[in-house]
C-alpha cells in the first residue's frame, strides 16, 4: 500500500468511520435480551452488554506507570 493510498484511507475513515464492532454487537445483545425479559428483576440496560476498557475511564500517569513496572518486575524501563 502506497503512502497516498494510506493517507486516502484515514482522510475517509475521519469523515465516515466504521461503526464500533462492540455497540452493534451489544445493541444485538440488548434486544434479544430486553425481548425475552421476564419482567422479574431489573430491565436490562444497553450499557450491560458493551464491554468496558479495564481503565477506561483513568488518564494514564507515564510516571506512575513507570513505577508499577520497577516495583511489580524489578526493572527499569527503557526510554
Amino acid at each position: 500500500m502506497s503512502s497516498r493510498e494510506l493517507s486516502e484511507w484515514l482522510a475517509f475513515a475521519q469523515l465516515d468511520p466504521l461503526p464500533d464492532p462492540h455497540l452493534s454487537a451489544g445493541l444485538i445483545a440488548h434486544t434479544v435480551a430486553a425481548a425475552n425479559w421476564s419482567g422479574k428483576g431489573s430491565r436490562p440496560k444497553l450499557e450491560d452488554y458493551i464491554p468496558r476498557g479495564r481503565y477506561a475511564n483513568q488518564a494514564i500517569d507515564a510516571d506512575d506507570a513507570a513505577e508499577r513496572l520497577i516495583q511489580q518486575f524489578g526493572a527499569i524501563p527503557k526510554g
